[in-house]
């Protein structure tokens, strides 16, 4: 089955469209080169369920103020579920929790990562992860600290609720006249959840399948020694048991149908990038310099750190397949085929 499109439109930014019903598709504004999320509001009876919160910025804020002012308004957020840690997802959370005086449910990872983040700065240790990012050949170690210290994260995330609930994987959640099953990935972001609607084949995917773009696999500090990318194309699989047929509904970009065709592309794309990484390896080279040519363009602070990240995270899978050995040199980390 080739993907496809079954909305020809999509909502501007402070509008909503009902992709079936008591379903809908509202679409955020982001400070970012990728400038827009998807959330998901579910009808959950007498109010609402949200998936998802959207950045913390003044123009998200307007958006919500503008989309409460419609129809949707006539009832009260009731629920507000959260995919993963990243600031488009959580970024907004406290402000809704406040407003509605709700809980927020996420996976346990989300909950602690989100939390070291944003209350938990005065541990991180900013000379330790700066050595790490200088042995790994960092250009500007300093930039990456600020970006793995939460001090951009900080930046657009309004807080953490005072009130949080679990979700578990294998879990079924009942909102309104509909069973979600819960799956939870790794690799994009530990404890990522997506929403499965077996009855109606609905899949709520957040990033970790998205229409026209691969999500980011990044390694850094704080677990140098996992392989991200091993993680995710592990979850993947998951996804794969799926029906075919299934309307993806993700947080980034149309929703589509074509399931197994979309991961067979986000799989493939993947192992192009290791392939081009390996080829770089025929010399000795540092993280940053496969991602300098990798990634050449000029980026801002956010997108250098995570061109980094996801240079690291398929070195580090070509490592744990014994493609590439790594080793030190003058007090540098190097990779070689």
């Amino acid at each position: 089955m080739q993907m496809h499109y079954p909305l020809a439109v999509t909502p501007e930014a402070g509008s909503f469209l009902e992709v079936v019903q008591g379903v809908y598709w509202l679409r955020l504004p982001l400070p970012f080169e990728l400038n827009h999320i998807n959330v998901w509001l579910l009808d959950d009876g007498d109010g609402w369920t949200l998936i998802d919160a959207g950045v913390s910025i003044p123009a998200t804020r307007v958006a919500w103020d503008q989309l409460f002012a419609t129809e949707l308004g006539r009832k009260p957020l009731r629920q507000l579920i959260v995919t993963h840690l990243h600031p488009d997802h959580i970024g907004l959370a406290s402000w809704h929790c406040e407003r509605f005086g709700i809980d927020l449910h996420a996976t346990e990872p989300t909950i602690r990562r989100a939390t070291r983040l944003l209350l938990h700065a005065e541990t991180f240790n900013q000379e330790l992860a700066a050595e790490f990012y200088r042995a790994n050949g960092a250009a500007d170690p300093d930039r990456i600290v600020r970006f793995a210290s939460g001090h951009s994260y900080r930046r657009i995330v309004a807080g953490m609720p005072e009130r949080t609930h679990r979700i578990d994987a294998g879990m079924t959640i009942t909102i309104g006249d509909r069973e979600w099953e819960t799956i939870i990935s790794h690799g994009h972001a530990e404890g990522h959840l997506s929403l499965y609607c077996r009855e109606e084949g609905l899949l709520i995917s957040g990033d970790q399948i998205l229409p026209t773009i691969t999500s980011n696999i990044s390694l850094f500090e704080d677990d140098p020694d996992l392989n991200p990318l091993q993680q995710y194309l592990d979850s993947l699989e998951v996804f794969r048991q799926l029906p075919e047929t299934t309307l993806v509904l993700p947080s980034h970009g149309r929703i589509f149908r074509g399931l197994h065709k979309r991961v067979d592309a986000i799989r493939a794309a993947h192992m192009e990038r290791s392939a081009l990484v390996y080829g770089y390896c025929r010399e000795p080279v540092s993280v940053n310099t496969v991602a300098g040519r990798l990634f050449p363009r000029q980026m801002d602070e956010i997108n250098s750190c995570l061109a980094f990240g996801e240079t690291f995270s398929h070195l580090r899978y070509l490592e744990q397949q014994r493609r590439v050995r790594r080793f030190s040199e003058n007090g540098i980390c190097l990779f070689q085929a």
